[in-house]
């Protein structure tokens, strides 16, 4: 069984769903004060992460950077920098942090 895979489809699946609720209940959601953005900003940004530590740079890209469309986070931009400095590098974080 590999986790990584099934963490991975989890996450997606998780951001897909909260995307497709936000749709169709923008309207309620906003009357309730309830800020889906900063949640599926997280989620985003949580994904991308999970994606940075396989060292897929392209996907975690991707999830970074519709995270920062979603709202501004310091370290969702220092994730998505980090993307752009190659494989080699962010391998090198990854196993430094652990």
């Amino acid at each position: 069984m590999n986790v990584s895979h099934d963490a991975e489809g989890m996450n997606v699946a998780a951001v897909q769903v909260l995307e497709k609720f936000d749709r169709e209940n923008h309207v309620i959601l906003s009357r309730l004060n309830v800020d889906i953005n900063s949640v599926l900003r997280d989620g985003y940004r949580n994904l991308g992460y999970f994606y940075l530590r396989q060292v897929s740079t392209a996907q975690a890209r991707a999830a970074f950077w519709r995270s920062l469309q979603l709202g501004f986070q310091l370290r969702a931009l220092a994730y998505l920098i980090s993307t752009f400095l190659g494989p080699w590098f962010v391998d090198a974080v990854m196993r430094t942090r652990g």
